[in-house]
């Protein structure tokens, strides 16, 4: 069929005695898979400004992490920074911009390149999610959590997966998280999926995360390594204003990881899944005379 469209069949069978033994049913149904439409060639896409001071650096290098296997090859040094004016983003002190280009601009960006990408919206996404977040609150640790038989507790709302080690059960476990309001993420640890932040959203400390990082707000990093490796989006509340400038000091990094965006998007179930098409999405094949077999 087209391009993410399948068609699906079932047939129940009555295998036990009775004056239906033998009969069966059949019915169809077309579906199509989600296509979330993430683009895999910026390291930031911003909407108002963006300064990058300290010894911060955003690249646009495609990266991943060293004991990630099976990624794709890395498609070399992409955009770095795409906003919507560039004249707002700039470098201090040690702050680096480095990639091919380091910044692009982009005049056209809107609302909808912020908030919508493919198939789902910010709305929709968050709906999805996993993990949920009150307004305000600091996140002082994630790290992996096993149920006693020893596989991925995704229940635990401080899960956000094991992109650091590989033998995990939690390795390939990459949830989407909401935070309702502005977030703080103060901590040495690590997370991986989609985040999701509804207010400002700032990283302190070593803290990293592999993965989609979209924020209504501003994008603030504070003292500390952080490392961001995946590809972040930074609505700025919709301004171009002085008070709705992203400020990254400290030592963080922000690069692209094409292979953290795509595990984000084909590990999670929730994006990831076939959904029946809006209308006339199925057909009983056993009343149109059409065997499913």
């Amino acid at each position: 069929m087209a391009q993410r469209v399948f068609f699906v069949s079932s047939t129940g069978r009555v295998t036990y005695g009775g004056r239906y033994a033998g009969a069966s049913r059949s019915v169809g149904m077309v579906v199509r898979t989600l296509n979330l439409g993430l683009q895999t060639d910026m390291a930031v896409q911003i909407y108002g400004g963006l300064e990058v001071g300290g010894n911060a650096t955003v690249t646009g290098m495609d990266e991943y992490p060293s004991n990630w296997a099976n990624c794709p090859a890395a498609s070399g040094s992409q955009k770095a920074v795409v906003a919507k004016d560039t004249s707002l983003v700039y470098t201090r002190g040690g702050g680096q911009i480095v990639g091919n280009p380091a910044e692009t601009q982009d005049t056209s960006l809107n609302a909808q390149d912020f908030l919508q990408y493919g198939d789902v919206s910010f709305d929709e996404l968050k709906a999805l999610a996993e993990k949920v977040y009150p307004a305000g609150v600091t996140v002082n640790n994630t790290a992996p959590a096993l149920t006693q038989d020893g596989r991925c507790d995704k229940s635990v709302r401080e899960n956000w997966g094991a992109p650091t080690d590989p033998t995990s059960p939690c390795h390939f476990y990459f949830p989407i998280i909401y935070a309702q309001g502005n977030l703080t993420i103060s901590s040495s640890s690590s997370g991986q999926g989609i985040l999701l932040v509804e207010g400002d959203l700032k990283i302190a400390g070593g803290f990293q995360f592999n993965g989609l990082v979209i924020v209504k707000g501003t994008f603030e990093t504070g003292s500390g390594n952080a490392q961001v490796n995946g590809s972040v989006i930074v609505y700025s509340g919709g301004s171009l204003g002085v008070s709705t400038i992203s400020d990254l000091t400290g030592t963080p990094i922000v690069s692209l990881g094409t292979c953290a965006i795509k595990r984000a998007e084909e590990y999670n179930t929730a994006v990831s899944r076939a959904i029946p098409l809006s209308t006339r999405a199925w057909i009983d094949l056993s009343g149109a005379g059409t065997s499913s077999n």
